[in-house]
């Protein structure tokens, strides 16, 4: 039996006592040692959209979603550009490199709040990150060479066009904004 350095007793024996004297007493209070470093937090739960369907009690984060989603979409449309290359061996292959880029563009779009764009792939061997509203058209190509190449065309007055490398983030920063406020 090991006994308590200060109590004389066995071990089991003090167990029992502090047991009995805590349960004894229903509202025991903390001492201030225990008591000035409790704090609370509050869990707002993340909303998931799971099609077109708001799931208010998923707990799942929302950027795992959408990064789930990129690859399935992007897996989807990698099948459909080999399958059309298998066919027409004058359709351009589309590079890995560019789904790697249109992953990290897509990742970017999540943080600006961004909506998913449509993905396509084009003959040239690109791949195509497109929005349509109602009054224009906005699209960004992508060649994997780490360029980013987009175009937005609405009325006759209302048209951009640009080039910038996915490195160089202030052009490209910029260029978001402008699909943020378009887009929103």
């Amino acid at each position: 039996m090991i006994k308590h350095k200060n109590l004389g007793i066995g071990y089991q024996g003090y167990q029992n006592r502090m047991e009995a004297e805590f349960m004894a007493n229903p509202n025991p209070s903390l001492s201030t040692s225990y008591n000035t470093g409790l704090q609370t937090y509050e869990y707002n739960p993340p909303i998931v959209y799971e099609g077109d369907v708001v799931n208010p009690f998923s707990v799942t984060n929302p950027y795992l979603f959408w990064l789930d989603e990129s690859h399935k979409q992007l897996g989807k449309i990698r099948q459909e550009a080999k399958e059309a290359f298998a066919v027409d061996n004058e359709i351009d292959s589309v590079p890995e490199s560019a789904y790697d880029d249109a992953l990290s563009l897509l990742e970017v779009f999540f943080h600006f709040s961004v909506p998913m764009p449509e993905l396509s792939w084009a003959e040239d061997g690109s791949l195509t990150l497109g929005w349509y509203p109602e009054e224009g058209t906005i699209t960004i190509g992508v060649y994997g060479d780490d360029l980013v190449i987009f175009t937005a065309f609405f009325e006759e007055k209302r048209q951009f066009e640009g080039i910038c490398a996915l490195s160089d983030t202030p052009m490209l920063f910029s260029f978001l904004e402008v699909l943020t406020n378009i887009l929103m």
